[in-house]
């Protein structure tokens, strides 16, 4: 979606006919509207919300316009309407939406209940067709659901972003990925199948209404497993969130800082031998999986003597190869000229080399096979002395990591014991939360492992009854459907998870790239994070969380990061459009974001104060502005006008 223009009459303080133009140019991207508070600011970007989507007017009080109103005659009828030009996917459309009001007095008016909303795309030869359903292809366009990510108000955008939040984050990926598609399809699948799956109990019988009885059962038990594994990795999340806010209160505590310092050195340590101990045990196991040429070492040299015995006598490679002795045979002449009668003494020699001789096919087999063998005796050796070197090395990383364990546990018992009562009551906090931790960590193991055993179990009955034998018609056309549905079913499960993970991770990516070029500390922060649970976290440059430490305008500037980000993931072209968006921002953060958010979004629409918008902030933007607007508010008709300053000769039409 790329906005064209918008028109308003009588929409709240905008009396008559008045109109907007959005710059659509590629690199002069933005489109300014400044004016004094009160000037009609927001209500230009309520009229956008409106228009579009018929939202965000719940607490605006009356839409149209008093002035408008206050001229009209009694029992004449004013039309309000936002109309909004916008393209997309080449397609040029234009929404209307109207409301009416009769005057009864010269005091009185009655709103019409209803609004009307209409959308039409405009043809090349300037023709228009009505769209039947405008408010669905709207919502194809930019769902209702994600529009508040699109188009914001500056000054709420940081609640967004505020600890204990990840729920509107999750919502916030899921809508505008459109993850809830998967969802559905998914769902849907699932019912479907189990439909079929009580259809076809009825129409069969025997052996294959067991195999669906215990279908149906491990398929509950799988997906309750399914749900206690959910439960136990948001409390593991919880607990590892609030064990990160003890980390950071008693790192601020100055008295303990040394034991401290010592702890995160431990604790750091620990990770990256933790790391290096799964990465071991992977080779150890792929290590393992070649043991199996320890025992074959005698079988091999047995081989390679009898091949070895063969060459010697010349029956591998053989001088001469079969074909060429076949052909001879066949055409009955050697290659001097002679002829080669049957029954003759060169036939009869020619047939002992044939006989001698190995097919063509076996001797190539047999000569690999030779050089096989002796690239792999070597490799014997080897495998003893790398899994001897492996388990060395994990045996040093398991001494160090006891070695650190117990640093960390004197750590803990020293801050246990600290006469400051704040101390002790955190840290006593901080090794509950630990042990909960581990405790979850093993019950999160369990379960994946019954999850696992679940599904196996469940691949073998599907097969199992895919291939019972049914003799009914009916019955085996209800089977192959109830097959489809609950594969399909799967299937789409498979994909949602992947596809959430690889955009949940490409979203990090952006957010984190984008959150580096605003905020203006950047050495202060190394990272940001999108956990599986979604939530999201800035990491400081010691490597410790720092959401709940960010100032109201560092939260802005993360949740506009993260926004950013969501929109360069989809691949689609959608405005960003701000209403008051550096009101709480100081200097260095609007200059950063003035400096690079046009480069982030295809087009950048604009709502300011003249205080929000100065000096170096207004130079960052000046080459960047295609559009520009000032709305002038008139106190004696308490209506505004919209006034054009610059000029659009660089605009695409």
């Amino acid at each position: 979606m790329k906005l064209e223009w918008m028109s308003l009459t009588n929409f709240r303080q905008f009396y008559g006919d008045q109109t907007i133009h959005f710059s659509r140019h590629q690199r002069q991207n933005v489109t300014v509207v400044h004016g004094a508070n009160g000037s009609g600011k927001t209500s230009l970007f309520t009229a956008l919300n409106w228009c579009l989507y018929g939202l965000g007017v719940e607490d605006m009080g009356e839409l149209v316009s008093k002035q408008a109103i206050m001229e009209a005659a009694v029992d004449e009828e004013i039309e309000m309407k936002v109309q909004l030009a916008f393209s997309h996917s080449g397609e040029r459309l234009t929404a209307t939406r109207a409301l009416s009001v009769s005057k009864t007095s010269s005091q009185r008016w009655q709103t019409k209940p209803q609004t009307e909303f209409s959308l039409d795309s405009i043809r090349s030869d300037g023709q228009t067709r009505r769209i039947p359903n405008p408010t669905g292809y709207v919502e194809s366009i930019l769902p209702s659901n994600v529009r508040t990510y699109f188009f914001f108000d500056g000054e709420k955008i940081d609640q967004f972003t505020r600890p204990s939040h990840e729920a509107e984050v999750r919502e916030a990926v899921r809508n505008v990925l459109k993850i809830e598609v998967l969802e559905r399809a998914k769902n849907h699948l699932g019912v479907v199948a189990r439909e079929y799956q009580s259809e076809l109990k009825k129409l069969a019988s025997g052996g294959i209404e067991d195999l669906l009885d215990k279908e149906e059962k491990l398929r509950n038990e799988a997906e309750n497993i399914q749900q206690s594994l959910i439960e136990f990795r948001k409390e593991e999340v919880a607990a590892k969130r609030q064990m990160q806010e003890i980390d950071v209160k008693l790192g601020e505590i100055r008295e303990i800082r040394e034991w401290d310092d010592k702890r995160k050195v431990a604790v750091e340590e620990s990770e990256v031998h933790e790391q290096e101990k799964d990465r071991l045990w992977e080779e150890i196991k792929e290590k393992s999986n070649q043991g199996f040429l320890c025992f074959a070492n005698e079988a091999i040299s047995k081989a390679l003597e009898v091949l070895e015995a063969m060459r010697e006598r010349g029956e591998i490679p053989p001088g001469i190869r079969e074909q060429f002795v076949n052909d001879l045979l066949a055409a009955h002449r050697c290659i001097c000229g002679r002829s080669i009668e049957e029954e003759s003494e060169e036939y009869c020699r020619l047939m002992e080399v044939l006989a001698r001789s190995l097919p063509s096919e076996l001797e190539n087999v047999v000569l690999q096979t030779a050089g096989d063998l002796r690239a792999v005796q070597p490799r014997v050796e080897d495998v003893d002395l790398d899994l001897r070197k492996l388990m060395r090395r994990k045996a040093e990383i398991d001494h160090r990591l006891e070695g650190l364990a117990a640093t960390l546990d004197e750590v803990s018992r020293h801050l246990q014991g600290v006469e400051l009562e704040e101390v002790s009551a955190l840290e006593i906090k901080r090794m509950e939360y630990e042990r909960k931790i581990r405790a979850l960590g093993s019950d999160i193991g369990r379960f994946e492992e019954r999850l696992d055993n679940r599904r196996a179990d469940l691949d073998k009955l599907q097969s199992a009854i895919d291939k019972a034998q049914l003799s009914e018609k009916r019955a085996q056309d209800m089977q192959r459907r109830f097959s489809l549905a609950r594969k399909a079913s799967d299937a789409v499960e498979g994909m949602e998870d992947a596809f959430a993970r690889d955009m949940r991770a490409n979203i990090q990516t952006e957010a984190k790239e984008a959150f580096r070029c605003l905020v203006w500390k950047e050495s202060q922060f190394q990272d940001v994070q999108l956990s599986e649970d979604y939530h999201l976290e800035v990491i400081d440059r010691w490597g410790l969380p720092a959401r709940p430490e960010l100032s109201a305008g560092e939260r802005q500037v993360l949740s506009l990061a993260f926004i950013t980000g969501m929109a360069k993931v989809t691949g689609e072209e959608a405005p960003l459009v701000m209403d008051t968006p550096f009101g709480r921002l100081s200097s260095a953060h609007r200059e950063a974001i003035t400096r690079h958010v046009p480069d982030l979004t295809d087009q950048l629409v604009i709502f300011v104060t003249d205080e929000e918008l100065h000096s170096k902030a207004r130079d960052n933007l000046k080459h960047r502005i295609g559009a520009e607007y000032k709305l002038t508010f008139d106190q004696n008709t308490g209506s505004s006008t919209i006034e054009e300053l610059a000029t659009r000769d660089s605009q695409q039409s």
